[in-house]
């Protein structure tokens, strides 16, 4: 009993009070900023940290954590750090699912994009249409700026994609299975912590958008036991994210009005 207890409160410090922490310090900075100064933390690292510039390193630092933990524990079965074979086999799945999602997301982005000719024209009639900011324009990154929209492309799987998968699946199933015993709580509290984990974004978007995919990349994994898998899976609809507009939403974000 205690044991769990202790493995519940981790679980709420690393997967619930750090990222809150983040989402408190970027809509709060001259706060964060003013705590920061009192602990002597001041100059380039306090900003870095109040505007919330840390989350990718912070990312990295906690991922190799938790791939060192993974490796050196007997219990876990480290070829599902990759798994290429299962990973493999479980690609035709992912995308039955991707290519008609992906049409849809597209689709839905076109039409309610700011501008838009169906925005236009429902506002004719009196009915606004929910719409997208400003800055989540159709295809915006990449005619805009091509080179970055390549260097997401390629960084996102790698530094992004990877990094998340092994905390948020490896290291996540594998370090509290004691305490959620069943596929299902094993699902669904891996997409609510992964979703959560978008707030730093401060909008609704990213937490709503990836506590579905957490869903899905959640059930990949369960059923392939493979980070390649659900690490193909979650590259393509991030970079699908990126290029068709809504990737504002995951880069920097905004506190909505």
């Amino acid at each position: 009993m205690g044991g769990a207890i202790v493995l519940w409160a981790e679980l709420l410090v690393l997967f619930i009070a750090i990222p809150a922490a983040f989402c408190w310090t970027r809509v709060n900075p001259g706060v964060a900023a003013d705590w920061l100064g009192r602990l002597g933390i001041t100059g380039r690292l306090a900003a870095a940290i109040a505007g919330g510039r840390l989350m990718i390193p912070t990312l990295l630092v906690f991922t190799l954590g938790c791939l060192l933990w993974l490796i050196f524990d007997k219990r876990f079965a480290n070829r599902r750090l990759w798994n290429c074979r299962a990973g493999m086999r479980e690609v035709p799945r992912i995308l039955a699912v991707f290519v008609p999602g992906a049409v849809i997301i597209s689709g839905l982005v076109w039409l309610l994009q700011p501008g838009s000719a169906i925005v236009a024209e429902a506002a004719e009639y009196g009915l606004i249409l929910p719409t997208l900011d400003p800055n989540a324009t159709w295809l915006r990154l990449p005619l805009e700026r091509t080179s970055l929209w390549l260097f997401i492309m390629v960084a996102y799987p790698v530094f992004s994609v990877w990094p998340q998968e092994v905390v948020y699946r490896a290291f996540f199933y594998h370090r509290y299975k004691s305490i959620l015993p069943g596929v299902l709580p094993r699902i669904l509290v891996s997409a609510l912590v992964f979703g959560f984990m978008h707030v730093v974004f401060l909008n609704w978007l990213a937490p709503a958008m990836t506590l579905v995919g957490g869903l899905l990349f959640a059930w990949t994994y369960e059923r392939s036991k493979s980070l390649l898998a659900v690490s193909i899976e979650h590259a393509l609809w991030g970079q699908l994210i990126f290029t068709i507009g809504i990737g504002w939403y995951f880069y920097g974000g905004s506190v909505p009005a």
